[in-house]
């Protein structure tokens, strides 16, 4: 998914002297291979087996070659997972071929370097080239009549799991050294909060990573419809913004009467309500800033026998709002109870409330960073208690250090149930009382850094989890069973719009576009609008809140992966691999843009894009290792693919397998092609190179061929071309390698690239070129 960086085409563009990179690559010509005579084996990374590949020969190379170069090709789309238009078909593990050992040729005029590591990368990216690279001076210079431009940067996506450590890197054209970084964020940095609504819809409160900045993810129907694994995202709905006023929002407590939620605002010092079917950035319907002296409430409980709202103080006082329904809190609390034994107050920060069968249950952590001092009260007769209160039981020690939430379920003949989130200590404490007597301790269930518990469906739990960070923030669905309790029966995680980054894409002004993954409930994926990247020195940090945004219902992005604009940057294509179709849109398209047009019914999921803007023709490289051809695109606004190419051998046997990188040469008229082969076979990655690919049809014996144990291909997601040097993402082996004066090749090559960089998982790469004054 490299910006393919074509100029007026009336001339072919000329090598200047001072290609280096060429320069060190002007040996012999390779030399052809002869017929094949061994056989390969294959074993499938997933079944196992074993497969006995034929002996393949690669046809003659055409009998001229020029010596002038066009200029690089095509869009780096995704930063996770670019492609490129290369033809492939459906794999079948029964015919699948690979270039036969004894006959792969190495081509000696590359002046290539073996590059010495093998593992794969899981840190960050701080090595430098681990393979000796002979150039002395790594720039592509491209001339078109006058103007000459330079490759100036290399970009690529890093993209490991989950969203924190994704990143786009730029690197100089020798890959020797790291120029600039982008970490993108989320724009939730941890969950705090749940309740469930009688109608099912789960209300979480989140810090958003916007300092001192909170918001609320509404995910509708969560209690009915918890899925065994998914992602939150942002919810169905999500209210966040200056408007609303949040902070710091903890405690949230559903169903209190006038059709509102309330939400305890801990640095705001109130109680905010809003309307439950609120959204965006919208303003409390009321608030309660009458804290009756209380520096700031945790979290609340509204009883509707008694139209009672409890607030648990930090204090370690409960202010308790009666007739709540119709004064809405607005004077203030009508009784205050300070748990006492003894005479003394025994309470010093409370944190969860719940009252239940008139009894009223609090939770209390004491000092936040003493895992030993929490403490649980119980205390009669809710209605009617004020003041300083004997508690009816306290219950100290075991694992209690900060039990931050309770909640409390009837067990029939058996008793109750107290279950407490205990985040200090990482468990699930349930205390059991029966009919007759007081709580005892009956389980404690380890469950990492809860930060809340409530009770949904059938007496199930959705518990909130919380440890640094909130990458690996989650609520879990438990059953709350004492004997023998079982796993989560839900795991919902990956809070935010943005999961994963996946391709980038350049415009000739250094504009990036980087299309990401995001939670199908929350709008799919989209494209995020990078201005000014390619000048980015550094490493910089941006939170997807704060970033413009292709994306929303209207666009339809489901899960892009590579992405590329047209020569002027006036036009966007967006592989969207999860809808199974190509999208094009206006290239300064933001917000809920609908597509200009849609190319469907593409018989595979489609991976990467390349554009050729002199004959307005698109080629689609999709994962069943064809590749298809569009005519006249922009003219006809879409239609049908007027060609399927399939790289074969010269016996007519296919050889691709998955495609997922592609660029166009247009000066001679060749498609470059990587194929990722088995997701889970790091090694068995390949390049291809089709000859006269402007008319290619059905199956199209290879030019050249590059893989084997000498390459390190196992999953080159993308290739980036700059007219002279192909460079690749090697996701599988986290390399990004650079192989000299690729065209020239010719049959079958296992060779080593000419220089390679460490970069963890990369996912997409793009070329980025500067006028050379």
């Amino acid at each position: 998914m490299s910006y393919r960086f074509t100029f007026a085409r009336k001339h072919l563009p000329l090598l200047l002297p001072a290609l280096a990179l060429t320069l060190s690559a002007c040996g012999d010509d390779p030399v052809e291979p002869g017929p094949g005579t061994g056989t390969e084996t294959d074993t499938d990374a997933v079944t196992g087996t074993t497969e006995v590949d034929p002996p393949t020969t690669i046809p003659n190379p055409p009998t001229t070659e020029t010596t002038e170069v066009d200029p690089p090709t095509s869009t780096d789309p995704d930063p996770t997972t670019e492609t490129t238009v290369d033809p492939t078909t459906t794999p079948d593990p029964t015919t699948e071929t690979t270039v036969d050992p004894t006959n792969e040729t190495t081509d000696t005029s590359t002046g290539t370097t073996t590059d010495t590591s093998t593992g794969t990368s899981t840190g960050t990216d701080t090595g430098t080239s681990s393979g000796t690279d002979t150039d002395t001076d790594t720039d592509t210079d491209t001339s078109t009549g006058g103007d000459v431009f330079e490759l100036s940067s290399v970009w690529v996506t890093a993209n490991p799991a989950g969203l924190v450590n994704d990143a786009v890197i730029g690197l100089d054209p020798a890959l020797a050294n790291q120029t600039g970084k982008v970490t993108i964020t989320g724009e939730i940095a941890s969950i705090q909060s749940i309740a469930v609504a009688g109608s099912g819809d789960g209300y979480i409160t989140v810090d958003l990573a916007t300092a001192n900045t909170g918001g609320i993810v509404i995910d509708e129907d969560m209690a009915n419809n918890p899925p065994a694994t998914g992602a939150i995202g942002v919810g169905e709905r999500f209210i966040r913004g200056a408007m609303t006023g949040l902070m710091t929002p903890k405690g949230v407590e559903a169903d209190v009467p006038g059709g509102v939620f309330l939400v305890a605002d801990t640095a705001a010092k109130d109680m905010k309500a809003f309307d439950d079917d609120a959204d965006g950035d919208v303003a409390p319907l009321y608030k309660i800033t009458n804290l009756g002296g209380s520096p700031a409430v945790w979290d609340m409980h509204y009883d509707a026998n008694d139209d009672t709202l409890f607030a648990a103080g930090i204090d370690g006082v409960v202010r308790i709002y009666d007739n709540f329904s119709v004064s809405k809190g607005g004077a203030g609390p009508t009784r205050s109870v300070t748990p006492t034994q003894g005479g003394n107050k025994i309470s010093i920060n409370l944190h969860g409330v719940s009252v239940q069968n008139g009894t009223l249950y609090l939770s209390d952590v004491g000092d936040a960073n003493n895992t030993t001092d929490g403490q649980l009260f119980v205390l009669n007769n809710a209605a009617t208690i004020t003041g300083n209160v004997e508690v009816t039981q306290r219950i100290q020690g075991g694992k209690l250090g900060n039990p931050v939430d309770l909640e409390v379920v009837s067990v029939g003949l058996l008793g109750e149930n107290l279950i407490v989130a205990e985040k200090s200590n990482d468990v699930l404490a349930i205390y059991n009382r029966p009919l007759l007597g007081q709580y005892t301790l009956a389980v404690e269930i380890p469950r990492t850094k809860l930060e809340s518990v409530a009770r949904i469906t059938n007496n199930l739990l959705v518990l909130a989890s919380n440890p640094t960070g909130g990458e690996m923030d989650q609520a879990l669905v438990q059953v709350p069973a004492i004997l023998n309790p079982p796993a989560p029966a839900s795991v919902l995680s990956m809070l935010g719009s943005v999961t994963s980054l996946e391709s980038v894409a350049l415009t000739p002004d250094g504009l990036g576009r980087v299309s990401f993954d995001g939670a199908l409930q929350s709008g799919g994926g989209g494209v995020l609008d990078i201005s000014g990247l390619t000048d980015v020195v550094g490493d910089q940090a941006v939170t997807a809140e704060g970033i413009a945004r292709l994306w929303g219902p209207g666009a339809g992005i489901v899960a892009p992966k590579g992405i590329a604009f047209n020569d002027g940057g006036d036009t966007l294509f967006v592989a969207d691999f999860g809808a199974a179709d190509v999208k094009v849109f206006d290239g300064l398209a933001v917000g809920d843009s609908d597509p200009v047009f849609t190319l469907t019914n593409l018989g595979a999921a489609p991976w990467d894009v390349a554009y050729d803007d002199v004959a307005d023709r698109l080629f689609v490289a999709l994962v069943n290792g064809t590749v298809l051809v569009y005519d006249d695109l922009i003219l006809n606004q879409g239609g049908l693919a007027a060609r399927t190419i399939t790289p074969v051998d010269d016996q007519d046997v296919k050889l691709s397998v998955n495609l997922h990188g592609i660029e166009y040469d247009a000066a001679g008229d060749l498609l470059l092609l990587s194929d990722v082969g088995s997701a889970m076979n790091n090694a068995d990655g390949q390049l291809f190179i089709i000859a006269d690919a402007s008319t290619a049809d059905a199956n199209v014996p290879v030019l050249a061929q590059v893989g084997g144990n000498m390459t390190k291909l196992g999953n080159p997601v993308d290739i980036a071309w700059d007219g002279v040097n192909l460079y690749v993402a090697e996701k599988a082996n986290s390399q990004v390698l650079r192989y000299d004066n690729f065209t020239a090749l010719t049959g079958a090559n296992n060779i080593a690239e000419s220089a390679a960089r460490m970069v963890t998982n990369p996912e997409s790469v793009a070329l980025f070129f500067t006028l050379v004054p």
